[in-house]
């Protein structure tokens, strides 16, 4: 196979081959012609490092790298390569996107490449709603994947070291047994008892999520990503996907991760007593080593159409794990109901029946 060595940056969507234009292949994990398969490695290929927290607020463009669209009908905002133009909303597939005057927001520091190709991630949403046992048996014959697009979407990953200085009262309840007039009365005690001290905590590639083009319960769904194996942002991770422009900053993004850490820690705390119930609990947490990395992560993100309307499924780019919606059809799912109380029924029935027989025979005997 040839290996075509891109020269210039203003080149770099093309083959130096053929000319065709280069992708990015997820599974070859480098630049590659759709054409001659020829292939050209990632830019600055290296691993990915955390910033210092302080470098949240600084303005770190995009600038001539990336462009930006704005769908009229759902409104999400795609980030693409500067070379390349959407002619299609990657979130709803309508055609009412018009291009963005200004630049594309804080630029990545990190990304997780999509390993899986979209051929692949099709077939898996094709056989996921073929396989539904409450979807309409037209629905599942013709279930077909429509404009599958690999989308990046941004996430914070926050790291810090926690020392927590803990103190509180905890209640433990229990119960004693006496006999009074010759019966077993039980009686209910409380003991309260103090606790402090000091937990110290780790806390590494919290992900906190940056836009809100993506539900919490679907990322959740469909994670996990290999957070430990992020790779330096490289414009040529952009070529033939688009990346979602994120809609929530970084300071706000940390302090949600400190709510995170405040309740991971209160939990932990907690865990260390037989309790039954807290009194009062009061944690004073210090952070230090504060560091982050704002990445991109892969998600393909297509949909199906069943009788005028659209059924969205996202796939995780990485390991294939699915979160995604069909129809349901009334009739399964009452007949699913319905038979086994059906079942129920008829062996109810007939073992009152046996039972009428047993008795005859007695009385007859």
């Amino acid at each position: 196979m040839q290996n075509t060595q891109l020269t210039q940056q203003t080149e770099i969507s093309k083959c130096g081959g053929c000319g065709s234009n280069l992708q990015f292949s997820p599974g070859h994990q480098a630049l590659r012609c759709g054409h001659c398969a020829s292939e050209s490695p990632i830019r600055g290929m290296a691993p990915a490092v955390n910033l210092p927290i302080s470098q949240l607020a600084v303005q770190n463009q995009w600038k001539d790298e990336t462009h930006v669209y704005v769908c009229d009908n759902c409104g999400a905002s795609e980030v693409l390569n500067r070379t390349e133009i959407a002619t299609a909303c990657a979130f709803c597939g309508t055609t009412n996107i018009v291009e963005k005057e200004g630049l594309a927001g804080l630029k990545p520091n990190a990304v997780v490449p999509f390993r899986l190709e979209l051929d692949k991630a099709a077939y898996i949403a094709c056989k996921w709603f073929k396989k539904r046992l409450f979807a309409p048996s037209s629905f599942k014959a013709s279930a077909e994947p429509q404009e599958v697009k690999g989308v990046y979407y941004p996430a914070f990953a926050f790291n810090a070291e926690t020392m927590s200085q803990f103190r509180g009262v905890l209640v433990r309840t229990f119960t004693t047994t006496t006999v009074v007039n010759g019966k077993p009365v039980v009686t209910t005690h409380e003991q309260r008892f103090p606790v402090s001290g000091n937990f110290p905590r780790n806390f590494n590639d919290i992900l906190i999520q940056a836009c809100g083009g993506l539900k919490s319960k679907t990322m959740r769904r469909i994670q996990p990503f290999s957070l430990n194996r992020m790779a330096a942002y490289s414009p040529d991770f952009l070529f033939g996907f688009v990346a979602n422009q994120h809609t929530k900053d970084g300071r706000t993004s940390w302090n949600e991760a400190r709510g995170f850490m405040d309740t991971t820690i209160r939990a932990e705390i907690l865990r260390q007593y037989t309790y039954t119930r807290v009194e009062s609990l009061q944690i004073n947490t210090l952070t230090r080593g504060e560091t982050f990395k704002y990445s991109m992560l892969p998600v393909y993100v297509g949909h199906c159409t069943y009788k005028g309307k659209l059924y969205n499924f996202y796939i995780n780019g990485e390991n294939g794990k699915l979160d995604a919606e069909a129809p349901l059809c009334a009739p399964k799912i009452i007949l699913t109901i319905l038979f086994p109380i059906g079942l129920l029924v008829l062996l109810g029935l007939g073992i009152k029946k046996l039972f009428k027989k047993i008795f005859k025979r007695r009385k007859k005997v």
